[in-house]
């Protein structure tokens, strides 16, 4: 046998040993890594909620919305088109702000057309006046979503009304504004003719009851950049984290034109939400469904009868119970109709409202029989309910016959849901190139119902509905005159514009629908027909005090009640909890948001009433959440 060479031996030994020594030192390596322990994070106790074991594994259960309240959103602008009645006045650093916002905007530039007057200039002339405008959002509500905002003249400004007044685009930032510091994220964009309480002559500034430095924009707010939504878990988990946002994928799937998903995670612990656009105008329902939602979506057929059983067991819970059975979807619907009539009326009620959103035509008939003969505390729920469902004639006929209740709010709440499902009987027409929307619908008692949020709108409850004659109506000191010699007779008008003194006399159709034509269309050559040029504010001022004051109109008036002042207050109360020097210290929001009173609901003893004269109640009524239909989709 051959044998190698003593040299060439030592070296594959020397080689060898080497080797072992390096694989040696590896293992060595690996064995002290796992023997020391991981850097781990900080921990933190589990969150377990306090919830009805029926209530658990869904996702408002194990997680919280951050910023799911309503915002305040606030800026400086300035309104035109004053008649004399506005200012200069402003702090300082606001004026130097502001000349400077509409130096950046081009006034006062030739190259940009705007240079026949400085910034300076426009603030100091007394038909503008620097502004205050404020609203509140909600979080997540979609790019292009529009809202009401509030105009307001600055505390301590020398300016005397806003009537008439037009509101120059102005940025909206979250929180109260501030002026010269840094400067938050534009969320939100106003502008638009401003609404001033229309209950009064527009000219009087000092004799009646109503705050002319104040008023609002009907749907003058535009969203530009959405507030974005954060749902935080209670329990991080990258698990947990996927299984929530394929749930709400799953229950809230994109569709046309949504952008983007629902859901998307972002690590362990939050997930960024976006509001569905079939949602926008349902918000809260939006946020409801998603809470209610469960987290693992197997077994739905299974949880349907558990939520109905526990549903009659438990009537404590039975709001809770209506929303998760309507997260779980059409599935929940035969375990609903049992209940249908229930003799409890908390389970029964539920089940209705669960049966109704997921679309059961069954729940219909009982939801007719609340609506016309239930607890008075839920005929207004149950019309609600009745507009969403679908295409059915017994519906309509039903909401057509209580527009003519004795109820002024049953009757605005079937009013409401005629129009959200687009009743044949009820028509819509869009006033002098899209001042307003003025409906009319047939019924025996009739009734003016104007709208003060949202969309401009005039309903009128009476097809037939004519200002009495003969007549002969002196109103505003004498600015609007109205006469007539015979019952067959047209309507001989006068009118003075406050603003420009103008005079025009003209002969008006005395039916309503034409009149109020007659009051806001203006004269021009392409459409040389008579017309007043008033606006929104103005024709609802005059329909009051022909309707109420002088009775020269046969019918009640009815104003919807104002919610935006509710919402700004308890959002200004909010903002004061933040660090923000502007608002340290305050417990009571500064003078930014006047008290005012409700309007439509003049106190007794108004000083513009003419004296002797009892005028008939004015009513206001609560706002429905049913949403008419745009201007885009007119109704038949």
């Amino acid at each position: 046998m051959r044998t190698l060479p003593r040299s060439v031996h030592r070296s594959l030994t020397t080689l060898l040993a080497g080797a072992l020594a390096v694989l040696l030192g590896f293992a060595m390596s690996a064995c002290n890594a796992k023997e020391r322990p991981r850097p781990r994070a900080e921990g933190r106790p589990l969150v377990v909620r306090d919830l009805p074991a029926i209530l658990r594994n869904t996702i408002g259960s194990e997680t919280t919305i951050q910023g799911a309240e309503q915002v305040l959103v606030s800026g400086y602008g300035i309104v035109v088109g004053l008649n004399g009645t506005g200012s200069g006045d402003a702090p300082v650093d606001v004026r130097a702000w502001m000349e400077r916002e509409m130096s950046l905007r081009g006034i006062g530039s030739a190259s940009m057309g705007m240079g026949g007057v400085s910034p300076r200039e426009m603030i100091d002339d007394p038909n503008t006046s620097i502004v205050l405008v404020q609203s509140t959002v909600s979080p997540g509500l979609p790019r292009g979503s529009r809202f009401d905002v509030l105009v307001s003249a600055l505390p301590g400004s020398a300016t005397t009304s806003l009537e008439g007044g037009t509101l120059y685009t102005t940025d909206l930032r979250p929180g109260m504004p501030t002026a010269g510091g840094p400067s938050a994220r534009i969320f939100a964009r106003a502008s638009g003719p401003i609404f001033i309480n229309p209950f009064a002559d527009p000219a009087k500034q000092d004799v009646d009851a109503i705050v002319r430095t104040s008023g609002r924009i009907l749907n003058g707010g535009e969203m530009t950049n959405p507030l974005e939504l954060i749902i935080t878990l209670d329990n991080p988990s990258h698990s947990r984290a996927r299984a929530i946002t394929a749930a709400i994928n799953t229950a809230f799937p994109q569709k046309f034109p949504d952008r983007q998903p629902t859901a998307k995670g972002r690590n362990d612990e939050a997930i960024a939400l976006v509001i569905p656009r079939r949602y926008r105008d349902n918000v809260g329902e939006f946020m409801e469904l998603l809470a209610h939602t469960r987290i693992d979506q197997s077994f739905p057929q299974e949880w349907s009868v558990r939520y109905t059983r526990e549903l009659r067991d438990e009537p404590r819970l039975a709001e809770s119970l209506s929303w998760c059975l309507q997260a779980i979807g059409p599935v929940a619907i035969p375990q609903l109709r049992p209940l249908y009539d229930f003799p409890e009326l908390v389970p029964r009620l539920a089940a209705l409202r669960a049966g109704a959103r997921l679309g059961d035509a069954l729940a219909t008939p009982h939801l007719r029989e609340l609506a016309t003969s239930g607890p008075e505390s839920l005929r207004l729920e149950a019309i609600e309910l009745l507009a969403g469902m679908g295409s059915d004639p017994q519906v309509n006929i039903a909401l057509r016959k209580l527009t003519e209740e004795k109820d002024i709010a049953v009757r605005i709440a079937a009013y409401e849901a005629l129009v959200a499902r687009r009743d044949p009987t009820l028509r819509r027409r869009v006033i002098a190139d899209g001042k307003f929307l003025l409906d009319v619908l047939p019924s025996k008692e009739p009734m003016i119902y104007v709208s003060q949020q949202g969309e401009p709108r005039i309903a009128i409850f009476g097809d037939a509905l004519e200002i009495d004659r003969p007549t002969l109506v002196f109103a505003w000191e004498d600015r609007l005159i109205l006469a007539s010699d015979s019952p067959g007779d047209d309507l001989r008008v006068m009118y003075q514009d406050y603003r420009t003194r103008k005079v025009t006399q003209a002969t008006a159709d005395p039916r309503l629908v034409r009149f109020i034509e007659f009051l806001a269309h203006e004269t021009t050559p392409e459409q040389p027909a008579p017309g007043l040029s008033m606006s929104y504010s103005e024709v609802v001022g005059a329909l009051y005090e022909l309707t109420e004051r002088r009775n020269a109109i046969p019918a009640r008036f009815v104003a919807e009640q104002d919610r935006l002042q509710a919402e700004l207050l308890a959002a200004i109360r909010t903002s004061l909890g933040s660090e923000r020097p502007e608002l340290a210290g305050e417990t009571e929001p500064p003078d930014l948001l006047a008290e005012q009173p409700l309007i439509g609901a003049l106190r007794d003893g108004d000083a513009s009433r003419p004296a002797g004269e009892t005028a008939r109640p004015s009513f206001v009524v609560p706002l429905q959440p049913a949403t008419p239909p745009s201007r885009s989709d007119p109704i038949p």
